[in-house]
C-alpha cells in the first residue's frame, strides 16, 4: 500500500484562490486597485495560452515577467491630453499604470515563452514543463 503524504496546505489552497478571486472582484469597488486587464487561460496541447485585454496600451509599454509558476503582466495606459475638463459629463477612462499576476495551473518553462500582440489583446503561449518525478523506485542489490 502506498503512503500518501498529508500536505494540511495543500487542503487550504481553493480557498486561497477564493479568496483571491474575491479581492480582484471588489477590490476596485472599494478603491484599493486601479484597473486590470481582463484575461483568458486556457490549455491547449502541451502549452497555457494566456491572453490579456490591454486596448488602448501601446505594446512597447507592456512588460511581461514569465516565472515556473506564474505570470506577471505591467504596463502604462497612456490617454491623449486633455487640455481643460470644461465640459465633461463623465470621465471614466482609465490611465496610468496596472499591474496583474496570474498563477499557472502547473509548472511552466519561462525561456520557452513567446508573446504577441494583436487588436488590444497580448498572447502568451507558455510551454508546460515535464511533470516533477516525486519518487524513484530503487532496486535493492544483494551482498555477498
Amino acid at each position: 500500500m502506498a503512503r500518501i503524504r498529508w500536505d494540511p496546505f495543500a487542503e487550504l489552497a481553493p480557498f486561497r484562490e477564493d479568496l483571491g478571486r474575491l479581492f480582484d472582484r471588489y477590490s476596485n469597488l472599494i478603491g484599493m486597485r486601479g484597473w486590470q486587464p481582463a484575461i483568458d487561460l486556457y490549455e491547449q496541447n502541451n502549452d497555457f495560452i494566456l491572453k490579456a485585454e490591454i486596448p488602448g496600451v501601446d505594446p512597447d509599454d507592456v512588460d511581461i515577467t514569465v516565472m515556473p509558476d506564474s505570470v506577471i503582466i505591467r504596463g502604462i495606459l497612456e490617454r491623449e491630453q486633455e487640455t481643460k475638463r470644461e465640459g465633461f459629463i463623465r470621465s471614466e477612462r482609465h490611465r496610468g499604470e496596472f499591474a496583474r499576476q496570474i498563477a499557472m495551473p502547473a509548472e511552466i518553462k519561462p525561456n520557452q515563452a513567446k508573446a504577441s500582440f494583436k487588436n488590444g489583446v497580448v498572447t502568451v503561449v507558455l510551454p508546460k514543463a515535464a511533470p516533477e518525478q516525486r519518487g524513484v523506485r530503487l532496486k535493492i542489490d544483494q551482498m555477498q
